[in-house]
Order: structure tokens, then sequence, then C-alpha cells
């Protein structure tokens, strides 16, 4: 099997997971336990809370398979979960800060993408 999305039935006993591959073995992972995925070297970093992996996609083949309505690029070395985004600024400097604290870069080419997904994930008051 090689790495892709497995579809469990959707209830609550079964959750959809994600399977990668890393140097050695295989991961499987919750769609809400990936924050992002940055480029590293030539591999791919994938960051939870738990752990980081090296896995072995680049960027533009996770877009294509990751679920749209859970992802989006940000920067061309970048995806993030849209469920962990805790706070963000769109500006010439735009970024935006995980749920674990962390400050990742939008880039001005993903900074409208960003915006209008971003609003149609959150309600703002």
């Amino acid at each position: 099997m090689d790495g892709g999305i497995l579809n469990y039935q959707q209830n609550e006993t079964f959750m959809k997971k994600l399977v990668f591959k890393t140097r050695s073995f295989k991961i499987l992972l919750n769609l809400n336990e990936i924050i992002y995925f940055k480029l590293w070297q030539t591999k791919t970093k994938l960051h939870t809370f738990n752990s980081n992996f090296i896995i072995n996609y680049n960027i533009k083949e996770l877009i294509l398979k990751l679920p749209q309505d859970s992802f989006i690029q940000i920067h061309r070395s970048c995806i993030v979960n849209i469920k962990h985004v805790n706070k963000y600024m769109i500006s010439t400097d735009s970024y935006l800060v995980t749920d674990t604290g962390e400050k990742l870069s939008i880039s001005r080419n993903f900074k409208h993408s960003f915006a209008t997904k971003i609003n149609q994930f959150h309600y703002p008051i």
C-alpha cells in the first residue's frame, strides 16, 4: 500500500486516516493530528502535536492529495491544517500562528486564497 488517504466509514467508530511513508516505516494519522507540513531539505517535515516526521512526499504532491476542506498551502514550502490556525495577520508581512504557537509566513502568492479559505471556515464576529 502506498501513501494516501484511507477511507474508513465516517461515523463515531471510524475516522479518516492518512498514511504517510517515512524512510523506514508508514505512519497513520487522523486529520486532526496534523498541524502543518514544511519543506525540509529535499523532503517534507510533517508536524503534529506530539512528534515531527520526515516524509517521502513533496509539497506539490501533498497539496493534490490532501483534503481541500482541511488543508491550504500558505507558501511554496508550507501547507497548514486550517483547523489549527489560532490567529493570523493579512498585511504586507502576512503570517499565522498555529495552536502550538508556531509562527508561519503566508507568502503574497497565497495570501488571497488563505484569506478566502479562512473566512469560509471560521465565522467572524
